[in-house]
């Protein structure tokens, strides 16, 4: 397991892998429906994770971006505030858009830090070019 905070071997909750955005910075109808949209697509929750058990996982996720440009911002951002894996790739047909998909450390999941964690994307993207946050995953080892 990576050494998480304050050089334990304790994960990091994933509610503090990123700083906490602020909440005006994007319009609460435009966070409030995305949201909506993952919980009703995604198909993992924070049920499914804790029912497998693991003291970490590592949560892969994905966002669209509408350029190159505004996916490079938004994987600088998290690579740099969030220390994840991140990569930027090209839409694959003419009505994709740019993809920015990555993964965290391992972190401690809980069901009210996942909601924050999914919300604090959410905002991200927003913040940086108007990104859509669209789903997660765990990844079990």
């Amino acid at each position: 397991m990576r050494t998480g905070r304050k050089g334990t071997d304790m994960a990091t909750p994933i509610e503090e892998t990123l700083p906490q955005p602020d909440e005006g910075g994007a319009p609460s109808d435009w966070v409030a429906e995305n949201l909506a949209e993952l919980e009703e697509m995604n198909a993992d929750s924070a049920e499914s994770v804790a029912e497998t058990g693991a003291d970490a996982v590592r949560i892969e996720f994905a966002f669209a971006a509408s350029t190159q440009e505004v996916g490079d911002e938004l994987a600088e951002y998290l690579e740099t505030e969030g220390d994840y894996e991140v990569e930027v790739r090209a839409p694959e047909t003419e009505t994709d858009e740019w993809t920015v998909a990555g993964t965290t450390p391992e972190v401690a999941v809980t069901r009210s830090g996942l909601d924050r964690w999914v919300r604090t994307m959410t905002i991200a993207g927003w913040l940086h070019g108007q990104c859509r946050l669209d789903g997660w995953s765990a990844l079990i080892e």
